[in-house]
Order: structure tokens, then C-alpha cells, then sequence
């Protein structure tokens, strides 16, 4: 995933995997000062996501 790619990214269709990938792609852009607001709202929506699902799990 690019930068570009954010903004068509479906956190609700994603595998859990593939959200933390995001998470940490997100946080690795933020390090180095690269992100924006779309990956900042993507960072939030793929956190939670991925929570209700864990919550959903009972983890």
C-alpha cells in the first residue's frame, strides 16, 4: 500500500492481518513525519476494526 491507496482502503473488508499491517504502516509514516489526515483516519478506522473484532472474539 501507498499513500495513494489510502483513501480506497476497506477496513471492513480487510483480513485482520492485513489491518495491522495498516496500523503499522500508519505509525511508521507518523515516525517519519509522512503522514496526513487520510492516513491519520485510516490509522482510527483499521485500531477500530480491528478492537471489534477482538472484542467480538472475546479477546
Amino acid at each position: 500500500m501507498d499513500r495513494f491507496q489510502v483513501a480506497s482502503f476497506d477496513e471492513t473488508k480487510a483480513p485482520s492481518g492485513k489491518l495491522v499491517e495498516v496500523i503499522a504502516l500508519c505509525v511508521c509514516w507518523e515516525q517519519q513525519a509522512l503522514d496526513d489526515r487520510p492516513s491519520r483516519a485510516l490509522k482510527m478506522r483499521a485500531v477500530a476494526e480491528l478492537d471489534k473484532r477482538l472484542s467480538q472474539e472475546g479477546r
